[in-house]
């Protein structure tokens, strides 16, 4: 099931790194996929860890599987098993918790919402409503695959020898309910495998380029860079300032991208939020 188009996402313009961003995105296309360490909820995307006893052979094989790929000798991996499953029960927890924590944090997220008219949404992520809101088309592309995060007080369970995907995604698709205002939509970049793994993912979806990017390209955070018409529309803040507004409608004209500007007014009777088409005096 596609999620709904367009999928915004709420920036600032405070500095001229935020305007470097948004020329990026409008100039070539780029967005940016977060790590989870650098996310505002400290709970977010911290499951909690099943830690296994030192003697699972699952978990000595996956030792020994890690060794192997490092190119490492039987006598150089016997070693290494040694001193991960001695020791103190706590410092064996400990070093599992970080083992498995550095493959969550391998994995780059990039979120939206459907909803270009959220208070809070403004005041938290859009500079106090002097940002502006881009849109996103998800009716293709790789937002077409972004999944609907999830809101529970229960942390979700991780556990690093279960090769199960769907556990394992859930991990970025559950938030806890006191942030279920923001209904966020997650794109989440994570390793599939080798490159056979990708190429069979992208079966049947060469119609859409840009999701075959999406697919194939090297898992985790950073840039990545779409085409310039998944770009829907630019909404700006009830208080973004005039010269903001121009600045970036100039740039738009420059690129000539054909988009709508939209911009968010208080409707004082009804005391909320609402959206028009933005008109240059």
């Amino acid at each position: 099931m596609l999620p709904p188009s367009p999928l915004y996402k709420y920036v600032s313009l405070a500095s001229e790194t935020h305007w470097q961003r948004i020329e990026a995105l409008l100039k070539r296309g780029q967005i940016y996929f977060s790590s989870p360490d650098h996310f505002n909820d400290l709970f977010d995307v911290r499951p909690d860890v099943v830690v296994p006893a030192a003697t699972d052979p699952r978990y000595r094989k996956r030792l020994d599987d890690a060794g192997r790929r490092l190119g490492h000798g039987a006598s150089v991996r016997r070693r290494q098993i040694a001193i991960a499953t001695g020791g103190t029960h706590e410092a064996h927890a400990t070093r599992f918790v970080e083992m498995a924590m550095r493959r969550i944090r391998e994995v780059g997220v990039f979120c939206v919402t459907p909803h270009n008219d959220n208070d809070l949404m403004w005041a938290h992520y859009g500079n106090a409503h002097a940002g502006v809101c881009i849109g996103f088309r998800a009716d293709r592309g790789p937002l077409a695959v972004a999944q609907r995060v999830e809101y529970s007080d229960a942390a979700p369970l991780y556990n690093h020898l279960d090769d199960n995907p769907g556990q394992f995604n859930r991990i970025f698709m559950t938030k806890r309910r006191h942030w279920e205002y923001e209904d966020e939509y997650r794109l989440v970049s994570l390793d599939i495998g080798d490159g056979k793994a990708r190429m069979k993912a992208m079966e049947g979806l060469e119609h859409d380029g840009d999701l075959c990017r999406f697919i194939g390209r090297n898992p985790g955070a950073g840039p990545h860079y779409l085409s310039r018409d998944l770009i829907a529309s630019i909404t700006f803040g009830h208080r973004c300032p005039d010269l903001d507004r121009r600045r970036l409608a100039d740039l738009v004209a420059q690129e000539r991208l054909t988009l709508p500007l939209s911009e968010v007014f208080v409707d004082t009777s009804a005391r909320t939020l609402r959206v028009r088409l933005w008109e240059a005096s």
